[in-house]
């Protein structure tokens, strides 16, 4: 909660009641006139001393040097200028009241306060439920707008609860400003509602910069997971490359297993080939040699007993055991 904007502590007579019973501020008084102490527990003679080295701007002082408690007065005093106000405004002496909000974190005053309208009274110390309001206006008897008058201690949570329990609009004004006579400041209450445009942009910026943060960061994340995939993508890519070279091994692999296959396959066959070319041959001899003999033909030309038995030798020992089945009565010579 912000304090009051200027601090007065020390200015005991800041303002004057006249012989009409008006406040009067001191750039308004006469020198050498007395004037009365506004504060009804005093009401000694006051005068005004003009500026001088000492003082930059005309101020009061008790003729008799009295003197009271600086809170206590500033207190009195901005209530009885406040109310003051109010009834000249009721009666058609001023123009109403500028009521501007201050806002406590950049000190400017803003969104002025409209809700004077209909106002009937002024009450000073008038009671509502269990609290009474430093200034009441009312309206149609009732209360309408209760003001606060902070100078040095603020209104506190619990009479601010308070107050917007009674349903009755209430504003805590900047004392130091309505003694000082500037526009009357309020500094919060149940009128507060909308935020200074200072405090809007704030807001704005704050909330531009978290949600650029969280743009970052969803970049961030989104590079990440990127570059999870590109990773997965490359390892299931080197995967497939490694099971081709692993098909392509295996696939040359079968192929040297079936060119030897056929290379073996092949050597058998060839062999079989001359195996059967040469029993054949023998075969053809050995059928040959005995018809001949038995003919008493002689045997054809190139065809001795000797290149008979070579011929023989050369056959695996079941097939000689088939010519000699076949022909039992060959023998070899």
């Amino acid at each position: 909660m912000s304090g009051p904007i200027q601090d007065v502590t020390g200015l005991k007579n800041l303002w004057a009641r006249g012989a009409d019973g008006r406040l009067i501020h001191p750039s308004r008084c006469a020198t050498g006139i007395d004037y009365l102490c506004p504060l009804p527990a005093c009401g000694q003679r006051i005068r005004v001393r003009a500026a001088d080295s000492t003082h930059q701007r005309p101020h009061l002082y008790h003729c008799d040097g009295g003197a009271h408690e600086g809170e206590s007065w500033e207190h009195n005093m901005s209530k009885q200028i406040v109310a003051q106000r109010l009834r000249d405004w009721l009666a058609g002496v001023e123009p109403p009241p500028f009521i501007g909000r201050m806002c406590p974190k950049h000190e400017i005053v803003f969104d002025t306060f409209g809700g004077l309208e209909g106002a009937s009274g002024v009450e000073i110390e008038a009671a509502m439920g269990t609290r009474r309001a430093d200034v009441l206006l009312l309206r149609a008897g009732l209360p309408s707008v209760a003001f606060e008058l902070c100078f040095s201690h603020a209104v506190d949570d619990e009479k601010a609860a308070e107050l917007a329990a009674i349903d009755v609009t209430w504003l805590e004004l900047d004392a130091t400003q309505v003694l000082a006579g500037k526009p009357w400041v309020y500094l919060r209450g149940t009128a507060a509602s909308v935020p200074c445009r200072l405090c809007l942009y704030d807001t704005a910026i704050a909330r531009r910069r978290q949600e650029e943060v969280e743009a970052q960061q969803r970049a961030s994340e989104a590079a990440v997971q990127a570059a999870r995939c590109a990773a997965e993508k490359r390892d299931l890519e080197q995967q497939m490359l490694n099971a081709a070279h692993a098909s392509q091994r295996q696939m040359n692999e079968i192929e040297s297993r079936i060119a030897l296959a056929q290379l073996r396959a092949s050597k058998v066959e060839e062999d079989s080939q001359r195996r059967i070319d040469v029993a054949v041959a023998a075969l053809s001899v050995a059928h040959l040699e005995p018809l001949c003999r038995f003919c008493g033909l002689p045997l054809p030309e190139g065809q001795s007993d000797s290149s008979h038995r070579i011929v023989f030798s050369q056959f695996h020992p079941h097939e000689r055991d088939a010519f000699r089945a076949a022909h039992p009565n060959w023998r070899a010579a």
